[in-house]
């Protein structure tokens, strides 16, 4: 789920002051892979545009990356084509543009992405920037045609707004001058992307600055810890639920069995002995439905796991299916003796008054 979460995204990402972009990015990002802790870096530029194909038009956001860095973080998301033509080394002879205009590479998109253009391997897309080309007539938008080389699916809300060039078409469609945006770093421990972050900024100093992969979802990270809350005081309502339920339950028994119970103690049965029998009672039934209830729940889990039942919109939610995964197995043994243990309260009161019957008073009338 942590990387359905961050799909195809930098773990932390490097940027710079300077105003048109990171100059020594070669440099830069020599020196990130030498850190400890980072497993692969490279350059990329981030950019809005427009994409359109012969049917429709849809907005994207293009990234143009080196194909080493991007055979690492894309190359296991591939579900059609390939990375090979991003940066058109690999284009058969005859293809591509008309002698004269210089070798182009390819684009690979977003499975959702290429849906909503209705576009395959293989078609055509135009891509449009909204950095205007002064002309004699005015601004007009820079507009190219590249090769859908490649389709890819991460699972989350990035399948139908990214798509992939090569970071030297780049620079050339968006007028980037041999400059970049910045370099993206995936670290051996995404967890520790923050404290690599640091490191990052302290070996770089100035005009670097970072930014890791919490900080650039901050916005779907507090609405994840509004949820836990929210989770946290529901179960604790439909526990509460239970345990009245079994108090209720108790109660009744207690009325119903009051004469059994003088009987008991006119035949000199005591009072702890009454409190015991349903405590016993109360017991049963909280740790037998504690084990169905932990039982039913492994096998959803497992269940989701392997078979994906539950999806959800990844457009709205960010993912299409519903992560479950039990990490901590002592956090899940705690809430199973926090069940057994709230039984036990909700015996105390039903079992105080079945010991509290006088046998007098309810064999009065037989």
């Amino acid at each position: 789920w942590r990387e359905q979460i961050l799909g195809s995204a930098p773990h932390v990402s490097v940027y710079s002051y300077e105003p048109d972009g990171m100059k020594d990015y070669s440099t830069v990002t020599e020196k990130v892979k030498s850190l400890e802790g980072v497993k692969s870096a490279g350059p990329f530029i981030e950019k809005q545009a427009m994409v359109s194909s012969e049917k429709r038009v849809s907005g994207a956001v293009i990234r143009g990356v080196d194909l080493g860095s991007a055979k690492f973080f894309l190359g296991r998301q591939i579900v059609a084509g390939g990375l090979s033509l991003m940066d058109g080394s690999g284009l058969k002879e005859g293809a591509g543009p008309p002698p004269g205009e210089g070798r182009r590479g390819g684009v690979v998109l977003g499975a959702s992405l290429a849906r909503d253009l209705d576009v395959v391997v293989g078609d055509e897309i135009t891509v449009i920037s909204p950095m205007g080309v002064p002309t004699p007539m005015g601004m007009i938008p820079r507009m190219k045609k590249f090769p859908v080389v490649g389709l890819f699916q991460t699972g989350t809300g990035y399948d139908s707004v990214l798509g992939y060039m090569s970071i030297s078409d780049a620079q050339s469609f968006f007028a980037m001058g041999g400059r970049a945006d910045g370099v993206q770093v995936w670290v051996k421990d995404v967890f520790k992307a923050g404290a690599v972050g640091r490191k990052i900024t302290d070996e770089l100093g100035s005009p670097y600055w970072t930014r890791d992969w919490k900080e650039a979802n901050r916005a779907l990270f507090a609405a994840l810890r509004w949820e836990k809350v929210a989770m946290f005081i529901i179960l604790a309502l439909m526990v509460l639920v239970a345990a009245f339920s079994i108090v209720s339950t108790l109660v009744m028994m207690v009325m119903r069995k009051g004469k059994e119970v003088a009987v008991l103690k006119s035949m000199g049965a005591t009072r702890k002995s009454i409190m015991k029998v349903f405590t016993v009672q109360g017991m049963i039934i909280g740790v037998i439905g504690t084990l169905i209830g932990a039982a039913a729940g492994m096998v959803v889990s497992k269940i989701q796991q392997t078979y994906h039942v539950i999806r959800l919109d990844s457009g709205v939610y960010g993912l299409d299916i519903l992560p479950i995964k039990i990490e901590y197995w002592w956090g899940f043994a705690f809430v199973c003796i926090v069940a057994v243990a709230l039984t036990f309260l909700a015996t105390i009161y039903p079992s105080r008054r079945a010991a509290r019957i006088d046998p007098v008073e309810a064999l009065r009338y037989e």
